[in-house]
């Protein structure tokens, strides 16, 4: 169940830190609630330091879904991009909304499968991001790629007989978007991109 913190208790605890309002709620829920803050605070600060780690960064982008991926690619300015970020493999839907949201990046400090990076987002109520969502944070944050990988594991798409998703990374100075086996370890340095369900 999700704890929503009173005011007063979000003002306490920005004093503190430079966490912001969902990052916040998201650690009291990911610790089961108030009650389970205040064990922690009285001697078990070692299970509050593991939970942290997990959410990196959190930012607002405008995601826009009445562009193609052909459009968002342009507009992301990438120094290379894999041919296969098509409107073909990545279809956008049909109601096409245009919206801002807060995506979270997760960094598990560990070798992950997809499908266990997928559990660990839905344990704190997050999603993988789709590539709609991936390249609107391309876009807002271009420089952020040259840090590590980051992935969006919430579309995927066919083709050589296996399943691929888009990633942004940078190689030799540029800002790449590729795409990568969705059935991959990934390495400890990746980033995953997450939202609220």
């Amino acid at each position: 169940m999700r704890i929503l913190l009173a005011n007063s208790q979000k003002e306490e605890a920005m004093k503190y830190g430079n966490l912001n309002l969902g990052q916040i709620e998201a650690l009291v829920n990911k610790l089961g609630g108030m009650n389970a803050v205040t064990a922690i605070l009285q001697g078990a600060m070692k299970e509050a330091v593991t939970v942290v780690s997990y959410i990196t960064h959190t930012f607002t982008i405008l995601v826009d879904e009445t562009k193609t991926v052909e459009e968002l690619v342009v507009e992301g300015n990438y120094d290379w991009s894999d041919s296969n970020v098509t409107s073909k493999n990545f279809p956008r839907s049909e109601e096409g909304t245009k919206d801002k949201k807060e995506v979270a990046l997760f960094h598990f400090n560990k070798t992950m499968t997809s499908e266990d990076v997928i559990a660990e987002m839905k344990k704190d109520g997050y999603r993988p991001a789709t590539i709609f969502e991936l390249l609107a944070l391309g876009v807002t944050q271009p420089e952020l790629q040259r840090g590590f990988p980051i992935i969006a594991l919430g579309s995927d798409c066919t083709f050589d007989g296996s399943r691929h998703v888009a990633y942004l990374y940078e190689s030799a100075g540029g800002r790449n978007l590729h795409l990568l086996w969705l059935d991959n370890d990934w390495n400890d340095y990746c980033r995953f991109v997450g939202l609220r369900r």
